[in-house]
């Protein structure tokens, strides 16, 4: 049986010898598993979380087996000079990408793994100017035992779509270098369960919204929106979505008007919704068991860390970044972690001005005004506009675009094989897929179903 003890060889010895065998897939063990998910009116989105997990690893693992291994060492620029190197570099033959590849063999030096990958996949990038997410592959050989590490991954695999993959070397026998066998990782239900409880809840959520009196093509306020409205309003969404997208933001965007009977002074209206990552960092802390036992008397449940928000009592920035110099005795020295989660809202902020300043630039000049407020996402769906309104389509962004869109995907899938009135939640729906996609009731069942949003269906 493979032994996963201290390894006894150096790292030079396992990369020569991975080296001198040209490929990894005769070193390669281990499959990934098949997870069935049933579309229950009460889904575990822990399953569906595992099921992409796996899907994606499946894909890559594909490729990982049929890659040549083409450099061993290679520094990081162009002298031979420089301090990172990547451990080896791989081509698939027949298919898109670079394989960076990263041995560590113990668990004290994986923590800078992550690091060196994308150090190494910024300078491909610059030798190949637009690559794509899909052009570099990430492989990391390492035991996996710190849970910086796994979590990481999880990220890299499911927030930042990467193509990412881990193998734990191993040795049947501990004398022989030619015994060693790189066994596929694959994360454990607790890891992805940690990963989801803490970074899908709902009051990591923030809410911007824009408001402006008139848009282009309206020629009755107190009639139905045109096709040429729904047009242009969809078509802003559209933009500031991809601006999302390129920013790295997770969240989704949509315009409105209000009813014409309101006669509301501003009716026109841009929501945009993003994820706060340090409500998330600050989550992650109870998700910890060292941080469990420092700040709270005793482990928190699913539910009890899903309703969780941060707080400045519990949680400083040297808490999640360790090493910082900060006295934390020194009433003096101001709580950047504070600073930090109150003021990412301004990110939603710049890409909404910014948005509707270029978009309403018009060949008359003019400037564009507008209102504008923030807010969670309790305080806005209780607004009588959210509920008494137009809204156009809807436009996820970032692990809820791929999310909603993969859910999607099995229902559909589901009412192909079993028709529709055996689903458990939708008892009609759009012919098409992209119809579902835009939709906010949908879109509302899939934040109830995966993010325990309030209730759509009863």
């Amino acid at each position: 049986m493979a032994s996963e003890n201290k390894i006894q060889f150096t790292e030079k010895e396992i990369q020569n010898y991975i080296w001198e065998q040209g490929k990894l897939s005769q070193l390669i063990i281990g499959d990934t598993p098949k997870i069935d998910v049933e579309l229950t009116a009460e889904i575990e989105p822990d399953k569906i979380f595992q099921k992409i997990v796996f899907e994606r690893l499946d894909e890559t693992l594909s490729y990982t087996k049929r890659m040549d291994l083409i450099g061993v060492e290679v520094p990081l620029h162009k002298t031979n000079v420089s301090t990172i190197r990547a451990d080896f570099l791989g081509v698939h033959p027949e298919r898109v990408g670079i394989s960076i590849i990263e041995l560590k063999k113990s668990q004290q030096t994986e923590r800078q793994a992550f690091t060196e990958l994308l150090a190494y996949s910024n300078h491909l990038v610059s030798l190949f100017p637009t690559m794509s997410k899909e052009d570099v592959l990430f492989i990391l050989i390492s035991p996996m035992k710190e849970r910086i590490v796994r979590e990481a991954f999880l990220h890299a695999l499911l927030f930042d779509n990467k193509r990412v993959i881990a193998f734990v070397p191993t040795f049947e026998d501990e004398t022989q270098i030619d015994s060693l066998k790189l066994r596929l990782w694959i994360p454990e239900e607790d890891d992805i369960n940690n990963f989801k409880s803490h970074y899908f809840s709902k009051n990591n959520f923030e809410v911007f919204k824009l408001t402006w009196s008139d848009i282009p093509y309206s020629q009755n306020p107190q009639k139905d929106p045109s096709d040429k409205e729904k047009l242009f309003m969809n078509s802003i969404s559209s933009f500031v979505a991809q601006t999302m997208e390129e920013k790295n933001i997770h969240g989704f965007c949509f315009t409105s008007q209000c009813w014409p009977e309101d006669e509301m002074a501003l009716p026109n209206s841009l929501i945009i919704v993003g994820m706060n990552p340090y409500e998330i960092a600050f989550k992650n802390l109870f998700v910890n068991d060292v941080c469990n036992e420092e700040l709270s008397d005793e482990k928190l449940s699913d539910e009890e860390l899903s309703s969780l928000s941060y707080s400045s009592t519990l949680a400083r920035l040297d808490d999640i970044i360790t090493g910082l110099k900060l006295d934390k005795d020194n009433p003096d020295v101001p709580d950047y972690l504070e600073w930090l989660y109150y003021h990412w809202g301004e990110n939603l902020v710049k890409i909404g001005f910014d948005s509707l300043n270029l978009l309403f630039k018009n060949t008359n000049g003019g400037d564009f005004s507008c209102g504008w407020n923030s807010f969670s996402w309790d305080e806005y769906i209780s607004l009588d506009e959210h509920n008494s309104s137009f809204k156009y389509n809807v436009f996820p962004t970032g692990a809820l675009k791929s999310l909603n869109s993969y859910l999607l995907s099995l229902d559909y899938d589901f009412i192909e094989k079993n028709n529709l009135e055996k689903h458990p939640i939708h008892d009609d729906i759009f012919h098409y897929l992209i119809e579902s996609y835009y939709s906010h009731y949908v879109f509302n069942v899939f934040l109830e179903r995966m993010l325990g949003f309030d209730k759509v269906v009863e």
